[in-house]
């Protein structure tokens, strides 16, 4: 999972105009309904954000 995670980081700052996308992936024991993914992008305007964490 870590290798395809990075593969898609890679891929959204060549394809968007952000400056960083950092994605965090739990694992281990989690009970429903906690949040499992986390992303978070860095751009110069927040709709270039907000696109790029959409398609992440």
């Amino acid at each position: 999972a870590q290798k395809k995670l990075r593969e898609i980081r890679e891929r959204a700052l060549k394809e968007f105009d952000i400056l960083e996308l950092l994605i965090i992936h739990r694992y281990g024991a989690i009970t429903i309904g906690e949040n499992i993914v986390l992303i978070i992008a860095g751009a110069e305007h927040r709709a270039d954000a907000f696109t790029a964490c959409r398609w992440a």
